[in-house]
């Protein structure tokens, strides 16, 4: 996830609902338009702002302590025995079009009611309290780990919502780059003669073909605000005259812009300290501030230079412990936060251990961010809904999808921009 500052979140937004446009905005604009972006973001929205971590205190604690738990559990493993961990690509799902995520305040607190209610006593008592953590479990560990998946899904849904807080009104205006629309009306079967045929269809067929053609009006949208009920009565309009085949035609261009445009480099975010030259053409060579913490530097190095390779392809992290220059990547720790990457660093949640399978798949995709990438899942606050509304665009993609990996288009989009950098 790239959560921004003002300015940033502008320019990025900018880089859909602009550049796909064809249209090229200046830096001047988009200064211009900051305080417009702010008072969205401010308070500007339909949300009525909590004190969202107060709210969700219970979810943070018993997730924490489930992550502390697991360490102290493998921390006292056999040499050699695997560690423990809640989350495995098993069992990590992801939200999709069809069922996306939906989550807000009322939902995660829900989410962790409905959590804590199958609790055994047992793991009540620690889960909720501050006692050492027993080393010996009362039942076996797939039960254990069970436990523990759902008690750190509800704090993961918890710290979501509490990091959106700040950006809601920013996340309102995304509205325009809901994508469902476009992609089930063109990945119709039999597409231009249901259009045709409108008013025979199903009254549930027309619905559903009215509400995606909504979505696909509301892409075509302005920055920063898009007319419901304008777009409802202009679909409606275009049902009436049996013009939808034709409307359809019309507007999908823009759909497919803000599509492409997902899996484009933000402009703003390309980088001018790598190297990638015709006398080493087969690496990109990344300059990283060398944690001090060497399990954290292996963690990292391993994690990433894993993931982004392909073929004979491959990056590679140049630490260096000169941080003097402030555009020098690094990675940073917080409690009861998000991932995310903010210009040169990832931000990462301390609580969660690095054993687990979804902190390995998490740096992966943050790092891809600090190359430029985009997140290729869409996410807007729904003002209908009072929530969050997440699903990503391609499932295999590493940028889109928990259940994503490298793709050789990340590298031919890495080719294209960076390859002939710098001199080595």
């Amino acid at each position: 996830m790239k959560i921004k500052t003002v300015l940033a979140a502008l320019l990025a937004f900018s880089s859909v609902a602009f550049a796909n446009q064809g249209t090229q905005r200046s830096l001047n604009l988009a200064l211009k338009s900051t305080l417009e972006l702010k008072t969205l973001m401010d308070g500007d929205s339909s949300i009525q702002k909590t004190d969202a971590a107060k709210e969700l205190a219970a979810s943070l604690h018993a997730g924490q302590r489930a992550y502390d738990w697991i360490n102290a559990l493998n921390k006292n493993r056999a040499p050699g025995q695997k560690p423990l961990s809640y989350s495995d690509p098993s069992t990590t799902t992801n939200p999709t079009m069809e069922k996306p995520k939906i989550y807000n305040l009322e939902i995660a607190k829900q989410l962790y009611a409905d959590t804590a209610a199958a609790w055994p006593a047992w793991y009540r008592q620690v889960i909720e309290g501050n006692d050492p953590f027993p080393m010996t479990l009362p039942v076996s560990e797939s039960d254990f780990i069970a436990l523990g998946l759902k008690t750190t899904i509800a704090y993961d849904t918890a710290c979501r919502w509490i990091l959106m807080q700040d950006y809601i009104g920013y996340y309102e205006t995304q509205k325009i780059s809901d994508m469902r629309g476009y992609y089930f009306i063109n990945s119709m079967q039999d597409r231009d003669r249901k259009l045709d045929t409108f008013k025979q269809l199903s009254p549930e067929d027309q619905a559903q073909i009215h509400e995606w053609m909504v979505g696909v009006c509301i892409n075509n949208e302005g920055f920063a605000s898009y007319d419901y009920d304008k777009c409802d009565n202009e679909v409606k309009n275009q049902e009436t005259g049996n013009k939808l085949r034709s409307y359809f035609a019309s507007m999908s261009p823009r759909s497919k812009e803000i599509w492409d445009g997902f899996f484009k480099l933000d402009d703003y975010a390309v980088r001018d300290d790598l190297t990638w030259t015709s006398q080493d053409p087969n690496t990109l060579h990344y300059p990283f501030l060398e944690p001090t913490n060497t399990t954290i530097k292996t963690y990292l190095q391993t994690n990433v230079e894993d993931e982004w390779r392909l073929g004979s392809w491959h990056l590679k992290m140049d630490f260096t412990t000169d941080d003097s220059s402030s555009k020098l990547s690094r990675l940073e720790y917080q409690p009861n936060t998000t991932a995310h990457a903010e210009s040169n660093r990832i931000v990462m949640d301390e609580n969660e251990p690095l054993t687990e399978y979804l902190s390995q798949w998490t740096i992966r995709h943050e790092f891809g961010h600090l190359l430029g990438f985009k997140d290729c899942y869409v996410e807007y606050y729904d003002a209908k809904l009072k929530a969050m509304v997440n699903y990503p665009l391609d499932p295999t993609n590493l940028m889109c999808s928990r259940r994503g990996h490298l793709q050789p288009q990340h590298v031919d989009v890495l080719r294209a921009t960076y390859f002939g950098n710098g001199a080595r």
